[in-house]
């Protein structure tokens, strides 16, 4: 048994890496693939990150916020660690950014863009648990339908069943 708590416990810690991976890379592909230039579609794409890793995490809306919040810090982190660059440097000039700005202008402009993302990918995550959640519940099979074995014979029993339909013995 105990082995079996251990092994659960690994299960879920693996899933909500796997959700956090997932949310990640789906954070750093589409700030990649959208930048700074639509707002309206980084949030979106960021909510679909958060969707997309809650859903892999697994059942519960708790799991897949924490997962889709530990991909999107992360990978918020990378973006914007590429966006300080992209201020500092002056590679590609963003219409939004004063030219020259100070640690303060910076500092703003990080935090206006990582608190909605780490917010909407959030949102995300939990909404992708709660629907995996879900689909779980409508997949299992009904309590009534569950299979037991036969003692004498070992054929399948339903559970309402009072005696075997291979060999005849009545159920214990």
């Amino acid at each position: 048994m105990r082995s079996l708590t251990r092994f659960v416990r690994a299960q879920r810690g693996a899933s909500l890496a796997a959700g956090a991976v997932v949310t990640f890379l789906l954070v750093l592909f589409f700030s990649l693939a959208f930048g700074w230039v639509n707002p309206l579609a980084s949030v979106a794409a960021l909510f679909l990150a958060g969707l997309l890793g809650g859903y892999v995490t697994g059942p519960g809306a708790r799991r897949g916020a924490t997962a889709a919040f530990i991909g999107a810090l992360v990978g918020g982190a990378l973006a914007v660690a590429g966006l300080i660059v992209i201020i500092t440097s002056g590679i590609y000039p963003l219409p939004f950014v004063p030219e020259n700005p100070s640690a303060l202008e910076v500092a703003g402009l990080v935090a206006a863009a990582v608190l909605p993302a780490l917010f909407f990918a959030t949102v995300g995550g939990m909404i992708g648990g709660i629907l995996r959640e879900r689909r779980e519940r409508a997949l299992a099979p009904p309590p009534s339908l569950a299979v037991t074995r036969c003692e004498h014979c070992g054929a399948p029993l339903p559970s309402e069943a009072v005696y075997c339909p291979q060999c005849g013995v009545r159920r214990l």
